[in-house]
């Protein structure tokens, strides 16, 4: 198959969502999750996390502000599940 980039995209997250809720198993999804923001953001009262910078990431390499219409691609922002949402993901699998 051969389709665009942007079709194939649509395609693939349709796909997804049809199989996350056609399966059935709604209430495993619909608990109620407690907020992991629990306050205010505060932006004096920030911590670094290491290793989640790219190694050519560093100042040698800076060529100055990026264009404004350049598109950022292939971003990803990784969140960990809680230890509740873990065990229902498993026990969903499981039942899978």
């Amino acid at each position: 198959m051969n389709l665009p980039k942007s079709r194939l995209w649509r395609t693939s997250l349709s796909f997804v969502f049809v199989l996350a809720f056609s399966s059935g198993r709604a209430p495993a999804q619909t608990t109620n999750i407690p907020a992991r923001i629990t306050r205010e953001v505060d932006e004096n009262n920030l911590v670094v996390l290491h290793g989640n910078v790219h190694p050519l990431a560093r100042a040698e390499f800076d060529q100055g502000a990026a264009p404004l219409g350049l598109p950022m691609e292939r971003m990803w922002l990784v969140l960990k599940r809680s230890a509740k949402q873990e065990e229902v993901l498993k026990k969903l699998l499981d039942d899978q």
